[in-house]
């Protein structure tokens, strides 16, 4: 989606590229993990230290 002509504050900033993904068996179990990456301070710092 961010990728499409409909997305309005994203296209500005295209292409997206996908860097890193988890799968998860829930949706809740996503967004747990969504917000403890949102927490941390730089989530490019984290990918840094995972070698992405």
């Amino acid at each position: 989606f961010h990728n499409s002509p409909q997305a309005r504050w994203t296209k500005r900033f295209q292409p997206w590229v996908l860097r890193y993904f988890e799968e998860f068996e829930t949706r809740s179990e996503a967004v747990i993990r969504e917000n403890e990456l949102k927490r941390q301070k730089s989530i490019k710092r984290y990918l840094e230290s995972q070698n992405l």
